[in-house]
């Protein structure tokens, strides 16, 4: 192999390696909705919040991410019982088939449904533990609150470091 390829290939590899050693990434919804909850509750609590939103998803786009709806919220006419404007209907029926999944036209309506429903819990939590209880508390989630807390840890954890 010629000096100038084997040169270029270490080259490449610490390129890479600082890469993922800085968590540099390509801008996505993610941070875009990030940036938001920042704007909007402060950088400790948007961490919280976020963390719950990335454990909801598993940190990856799917099917709902593409309704802007990043935690699974069911439409319960949000858009007239609540005026979060730019909440719909999606027609994508959650697994037990009893309501629909909510859409909404930018990820600054999903933020405000998304905080009508929790920022009770985060208002009242100082740590991920205490997120979890008020959310289990508030009959957010079925899990455990034990493998609940995990995951939120999980994913504070990536955010903070």
């Amino acid at each position: 192999m010629k000096k100038e390829y084997i040169f270029l290939l270490i080259i490449l590899y610490f390129i890479f390696v600082l890469y993922k050693k800085n968590g540099m990434r390509k801008n996505t919804k993610f941070d875009e909705l990030y940036k938001i909850l920042e704007f909007k509750l402060g950088a400790d609590k948007a961490r919280l919040a976020m963390a719950q939103i990335l454990h909801e998803t598993g940190g990856k786009a799917n099917r709902l991410t593409a309704l802007n709806n990043y935690s699974g919220i069911v439409y319960v006419r949000q858009d007239k019982r609540f005026g979060i404007v730019g909440a719909k209907d999606s027609g994508l029926k959650q697994p037990d088939g009893k309501f629909n999944y909510a859409q909404y036209d930018t990820l600054d309506s999903y933020v405000n449904d998304f905080l009508r429903i929790v920022n009770k819990s985060l208002k009242k939590s100082e740590t991920i533990k205490d997120y979890a209880l008020n959310l289990k508390e508030q009959k957010y989630y079925g899990d455990t609150v034990q493998n609940y807390s995990k995951g939120l840890l999980h994913h504070y954890l990536k955010l903070k470091g």
